[in-house]
């Protein structure tokens, strides 16, 4: 009994020290330059909801390249419709997702797919990880920015990257800015075993009616790579939810 009260006395203060330190962990790093080019990146056309494109598509890998026509149509909410043209300008492929199922045809030979998602991976059709939502950013010329606990920034010569880690420090995302036009370059996304999972460039930045959007980009992993160049882009078109929705060819 006579040990009782220190042994109290000691735990309370282990206690005490271990809700301190864990008050002081829990608050977020992020440097006042971070906060700065985060804030541009939530403002970049942020007011673009709906957009609508055409342009030519490259698709390559180890072993060849494979060119084509692509025109997408999307809305900002995790709604995407992407169609591949065959040499006439006719879809020949076409996938699509409305918020609440992806769908996928084949035109040539009518193979229909169609499985429920609200944001569903395109690795199978893309060869590169990129989630549905994610490529609606990419569309629109803003990043798909990651959870992140801590944001710090790295200067070069001619970049600021802007690198967002999680709480016990591994990388989840990095961001080139060009210094002077506070415009990315590019952005890496990065995995759970601090891989990249894909890189995203952007060149060629043009107005958009009150929008600026990269009219030549790359999305690339370590063994593939989809090259983008936009010859028209609608900015804020009216889009029918319809146009989401795809159908088995002969419905």
């Amino acid at each position: 009994m006579f040990f009782q009260p220190f042994f109290n006395c000691i735990f309370v203060c282990l206690m005490l020290f271990m809700t301190s330190c864990t008050g002081m962990t829990d608050i977020p790093s992020i440097s006042r330059e971070a906060a700065s080019l985060i804030a541009v990146l939530e403002n970049q056309n942020n007011r673009l909801k709906t957009f609508k494109g055409t342009g030519k598509l490259a698709v390559r890998d180890q072993f060849n390249v494979q060119n084509s026509r692509a025109a997408w149509i999307g809305h900002r909410n995790e709604k995407l419709r992407i169609s591949i043209l065959n040499i006439s300008g006719q879809p020949a492929v076409s996938f699509a997702s409305d918020g609440n199922y992806f769908y996928a045809v084949s035109h040539f030979d009518s193979r229909f797919y169609k499985a429920k998602s609200s944001d569903p991976g395109l690795g199978q059709f893309m060869a590169i990880p990129v989630k549905t939502s994610e490529l609606i950013h990419i569309l629109c010329g803003k990043v798909p920015v990651k959870d992140f606990y801590s944001a710090q920034i790295i200067a070069n010569n001619d970049d600021y990257i802007l690198v967002l880690k999680t709480f016990w420090g591994n990388i989840r995302e990095k961001i080139w800015f060009n210094k002077q036009t506070k415009q990315v370059a590019r952005f890496e996304i990065y995995g759970s075993g601090q891989n990249i999972q894909y890189q995203v460039d952007f060149d060629n930045y043009q107005s958009v009616s009150e929008y600026t959007i990269p009219f030549n980009l790359s999305i690339s992993d370590k063994d593939s790579q989809i090259e983008l160049e936009i010859d028209r882009y609608w900015a804020d078109p009216p889009v029918s939810s319809t146009v989401f929705i795809l159908k088995k060819p002969g419905q």
